[in-house]
């Protein structure tokens, strides 16, 4: 046989065998002839037959279906306000399990009446507008879930709780792959875009192990830039687009509330990573701002700069790290639930400093030690014992002999 030959047999193999996969695809459309909403009764498909393992399967004409346990491969779609219910055949509250299949559901449709929703091997889609009513959503094996933005954001779906089925090597964030498509949105470029929220946690899942994912993708972010993330304080996934903010002053007020000041013009948002560099002094003002920090900002001090509160501000979970040279100064601190890291040639000022809540102290020695902090005076808010307090101090780069250094040296103590 030459070559030619074997080129023309195997061309048309490969279309015999394309031929045949197009075959099995085939469409099977809800109709609901036979009124009782059930999926498993024959005439409510169109053509009269009930979906098999690989057809392309549509709900789209607002019906509440009641589900049968797939455990094959459907490629399904909900639109139109439809929905898919939990069977009613197995124990109370009815179970779905996906086995291997490709669900989509579009926005005004649902998912779920509040049972156990087994998720196994599936690949989901939930486009912005999609609902879902699960008692449980287990992962279990290899899964893929996706995450549609319209323009303006997402809109949370609210699964109950968050599981990790089949226990052994299986049971790991590992074999789960969240995407985020941004290829619609036009919103801000400081957000954060709550994806599922959960009402619960019964695996012990947290952020530091949610990194861990087969895969934590955002597709098409364009100018945006973005991450996907698990909240630990809220048992929910989030898009947290955004991050690595930073003070550029043009408004040349100071004021941290005045959008210009910032390289998107945005004032920084919740969890937002915000760095001032160039030496300016930044005024929280809580005439202006309240109070209250913006909860669980990470504020980087560097080159020089300044971040004060004349009269008092409460850090509500920040992380604040300053460098050498770079200062934390003004009125009344309350270091509510705050982590502070201070290199050593930071400076901190304040007049007063409140441990309240859980707070983390780090502290990085130069070559030769470190030069003392001069807050005013030591407080501990009602409620709050020094046993809530970590202090850490890191000594990579002391060179230096025995001897006694000084971190902090309070300007008085107020908690005895």
């Amino acid at each position: 046989m030459n070559k030619s030959n074997t080129a023309i047999s195997c061309a048309g193999l490969l279309l015999s065998l394309a031929f045949l996969t197009a075959a099995n695809a085939q469409t099977v459309t809800w109709d609901g002839n036979a009124a009782d909403g059930l999926w498993a009764t024959n005439t409510n498909w169109d053509p009269d037959t009930l979906p098999a393992a690989g057809n392309d399967v549509f709900i789209s004409n607002g019906d509440s279906v009641v589900g049968v346990e797939f455990n094959t491969t459907f490629n399904l779609t909900l639109s139109g306000g439809s929905s898919l219910t939990d069977p009613v055949t197995n124990f109370a509250g009815g179970v779905w399990r996906a086995g291997g299949a490709t669900v989509t559901v579009n926005a005004g449709s649902t998912l779920g009446s509040g049972g156990f929703w087994d998720f196994q091997n599936a690949t989901v889609t939930f486009k912005d507008g999609a609902a879902v009513n699960i008692g449980n959503w287990e992962q279990k094996d290899t899964n893929v879930f996706n995450f549609e933005l319209s323009a303006s954001g997402f809109t949370a779906i609210t699964p109950g709780t968050f599981r990790i089925g089949n226990g052994g090597l299986t049971a790991d964030i590992n074999n789960a792959t969240y995407n985020v498509d941004m290829a619609a949105y036009t919103g801000p470029a400081n957000a954060i875009i709550t994806l599922a929220d959960f009402s619960g946690d019964a695996f012990g899942m947290d952020d530091a192990n949610f990194q861990g994912a087969g895969g934590l993708n955002v597709l098409n972010p364009g100018s945006y830039t973005a991450s996907i993330r698990w909240n630990d304080g809220t048992d929910a996934i989030e898009l947290v687009v955004g991050l690595g903010l930073a003070w550029d002053g043009d408004a040349s007020d100071g004021l941290w509330s005045t959008a210009t000041n910032w390289n998107n013009n945005q004032v920084p948002v919740a969890g937002s990573e915000v760095n001032i560099a160039n030496g300016d002094t930044v005024d929280w003002n809580s005439a202006v701002s309240g109070d209250t920090f913006t909860t669980g900002i990470t504020l980087n001090l560097t080159g020089n700069s300044t971040f004060t509160e004349s009269s008092i501000i409460r850090l509500s979970g920040a992380t604040i790290n300053v460098a050498s040279g770079s200062s934390l100064t003004g009125g009344f601190w309350d270091l509510n639930n705050a982590t502070l890291g201070f290199e050593d040639g930071a400076i901190a000022t304040m007049a007063d400093w409140e441990h309240r809540g859980t707070n983390v102290f780090n502290f990085e020695l130069g070559a030769s030690g470190f030069t003392a902090l001069n807050p005013g005076t030591f407080r501990l808010a009602g409620g709050t014992t020094i046993a809530s307090a970590s202090y850490n101090v890191d000594m990579a780069n002391y060179t230096g002999g025995a001897g006694v250094i000084t971190l902090v040296n309070f300007g008085g103590d107020a908690a005895g």
